[in-house]
């Protein structure tokens, strides 16, 4: 059986590769979905020469030829970014005149790195232990051994209406085009903001950053049983082998009961393993108006699974001040920081009382009257109508108090007890995105999305005040919508229905 390498940079998604006696194609039609595929296209970049031939020697930082900070590469795909600092990929390409046989080999196990100095990292690992002894800036989660990843491909709208060059107006870092390929709407005014903040008076996030530990590690956290943010997340989650990142990147399901990141407190550099959703956004996304779902959000390059895409940002609130806000001014971008659902962990304690049967995140949202009918309604809306679209997130403890958060000794942390907690006052928060936020909040549901939630700890272990965060849990193709399941609780509003245009096969056809 004989194996040839060909340059996975340089693929284009119709090419053709002969190989012996078996023909077949490298793009194994996987096509990504788009609106208009009549107006847009997939192309591809330009690539690196090939590297030169390997010589033995000891890699150290003088086999980087170029500076490798991400940051500087802002802008395009960051699985190329190692490509730009020197990198280049391949896919082994077995030569047998079985097809079968070929497609599993291409499918499983036939991707490859060879790095500036020529050296050929077969795995994950081994480059992760090449940018250790080089002191690369680069950080394994702009690497991919996919093999239906493709580097160079990329979605280009090609006559939109309408097009916003960055709706963030330069506040994310990166470009957040927005296009209308449907009509000559643009998205409401708000204000982007790329972190969440208080706008409650009687919410205190300088506090609640006081209640925060960090780890001692100064080798960037590299054994987790040695970190104590990791054993953290390892402790409340049964020390699953799955609760934690691995190569900055998760599996295709959250972790239940949520991850402890590295902070500020820690000695660890920002190259840190544990240092995920803080990082800047990377990803180029672009929001573009969709014929049923209104605005959505797609990517413009393959994302492989388990990679960070984005935090929901906004006004952080008690739910006591969400619900009188959202009689008002609308909730329909609510979502509720519930994490007191999952906090009593069962490996600390065998009180099933204390723990809730439902780990997973509920999403639901009270639909307003004057969207409500006793017929299903169209998914589709209008700007100035978003009540009938956007999900609040809650779990399974309900509360009609809310604890304000005036000093570290109201926290509450993972060894507190969850009767505790829920005894007189719930503690619940609210993020609104309506007025403020970022392009997380135009993410739109699907009944199998390729997004999921996950609650995260970063500034604070207050479990009141998680992060909520995106990763995608599954390949993503460029030019497919990014989408996460609602969960709406379908008993909020009896006989009251909206229909739900997802179009999947098993679309369970109802949000609410």
């Amino acid at each position: 059986m004989n194996r040839e390498l060909v340059n996975g940079n340089d693929v284009h998604d119709d090419c053709i590769r002969t190989t012996g006696s078996l023909k077949y194609s490298l793009w194994l039609n996987m096509k990504p979905t788009r609106t208009h595929q009549a107006q847009s296209c997939l192309v591809r970049h330009s690539v690196a020469p090939p590297s030169k031939p390997y010589k033995p020697h000891k890699c150290t930082n003088g086999c980087l030829p170029v500076e490798d900070e991400p940051l500087l590469y802002r802008g395009v795909n960051p699985l190329y970014i190692p490509i730009l600092c020197g990198w280049n990929r391949f896919h082994m390409v077995v030569n047998t005149p079985d097809k079968r046989s070929t497609v599993f080999n291409i499918c499983n196990n036939c991707c490859l790195y060879r790095t500036p100095c020529a050296r050929t990292c077969r795995n994950i690992e081994e480059v992760v232990q090449y940018l250790r002894m080089t002191d690369s800036h680069l950080t394994p989660d702009l690497f991919s051994f996919e093999p239906l990843v493709w580097l160079t491909r990329t979605y280009q709208p090609l006559n939109p209406r309408v097009r916003i060059d960055d709706i963030s107006e330069g506040v994310e870092g990166i470009k957040i085009e927005c296009i209308n390929e449907v009509d000559d709407d643009k998205p409401n005014d708000f204000e982007y903001r790329k972190d969440r903040f208080s706008c409650d008076p009687g919410l205190n996030l300088t506090v609640a950053q006081e209640f925060l530990s960090g780890c001692s590690c100064e080798d960037d956290c590299i054994n987790p049983q040695e970190c104590s943010c990791q054993l953290l997340t390892l402790q409340q989650n049964c020390f699953s082998r799955s609760a934690r990142y691995r190569n900055r990147r998760l599996s295709n399901k959250p972790v239940v009961y949520g991850i402890y990141e590295c902070n500020r407190l820690c000695k660890c550099s920002k190259r840190c393993g544990n240092r995920v959703v803080q990082q800047p956004l990377m990803m180029p996304l672009q929001i573009f108006k969709t014929e049923r779902s209104g605005w959505g959000v797609r990517t413009l390059y393959d994302i492989p699974m388990g990679t960070f895409v984005c935090i929901y940002a906004g006004g952080l609130m008690s739910d006591n001040r969400a619900e009188a806000l959202g009689h008002i001014l609308g909730d329909e971008y609510y979502a509720d920081l519930d994490f007191l659902g999952t906090v009593q962990s069962p490996c600390k304690s065998s009180h099933m009382s204390d723990t809730p049967q439902n780990f997973e995140l509920q999403l639901y949202r009270e639909v307003s009257p004057k969207i409500a009918s006793d017929n299903c309604i169209d998914g589709s809306y209008q700007e100035s109508s978003f009540e009938n679209k956007r999900p609040r997130m809650s779990s399974t403890i309900n509360s009609t108090d809310s604890l304000s958060l005036q000093s570290p000794e109201t926290s509450f942390g993972p060894d507190t007890p969850l009767t505790d907690i829920i005894s007189g006052k719930s503690g619940l928060y609210t993020v609104d995105a309506k007025f403020v936020g970022n392009v997380g909040r135009f993410f739109n549901h699907c009944c199998r999305p390729n997004l999921f939630v996950q609650n995260v700890f970063v500034d604070t272990h207050d479990l009141r005040l998680p992060w909520v965060t995106f990763f995608s849990s599954r390949l993503i193709v460029a030019g497919e919508e990014l989408r996460w399941d609602y969960k709406y609780d379908l008993n909020v509003v009896p006989r009251k229905c909206i229909e739900c245009v997802c179009g999947m096969p098993n679309c369970r056809n109802v949000l609410v």
